[in-house]
């Protein structure tokens, strides 16, 4: 029997599209607000750190929006890339005023810009994937139904 007969709708939406989510949020709450001598010598450069950044929200605005689209509010469900994007922006904006009183860490508008590129990058790649993915669907011969 596969996990996905054994678990209930909710409870695969809850494992498979919030706890990916909230943990990969947790990890970037983390890493912003590591002190500067916890960073690895990796991110030094500028590009590398951009880079990353762009990279970490790229990811962390899938995960929001699959999550999101899994929600029970229909607000969410609505439009999930829309929300994923407010989340990614104020998540980045919040993360770069927290650096302002980390150790050995600074505030950068630059970062802050490379999070919010990584998760319109994310968009428009759901966007394309979407509409590859997307199937015809064939009219029944009434009207209004599909």
């Amino acid at each position: 029997m596969t996990i996905s007969k054994t678990l209930s709708k909710s409870s695969r939406h809850f494992w498979l599209g919030w706890i990916p989510f909230w943990v990969y949020s947790a990890v970037v709450f983390e890493g912003a607000i590591l002190p500067g001598t916890a960073v690895p010598a990796f991110f030094a450069s500028s590009v590398n750190d951009k880079l990353f950044h762009a990279g970490e929200y790229f990811l962390l605005f899938l995960l929001a929006s699959n999550a999101f689209r899994k929600a029970k509010k229909a607000w969410l469900q609505n439009s999930p890339a829309g929300w994923a994007m407010i989340y990614c922006v104020l998540l980045g904006a919040g993360t770069e005023a927290i650096q302002f009183v980390v150790p050995g860490r600074f505030a950068e508008l630059g970062d802050w810009m490379a999070d919010t590129a990584g998760a319109l990058g994310g968009l428009v790649c759901l966007k394309v994937m979407t509409s590859f993915l997307r199937v015809p669907v064939k009219e029944s011969g009434r009207h209004g139904n599909f």
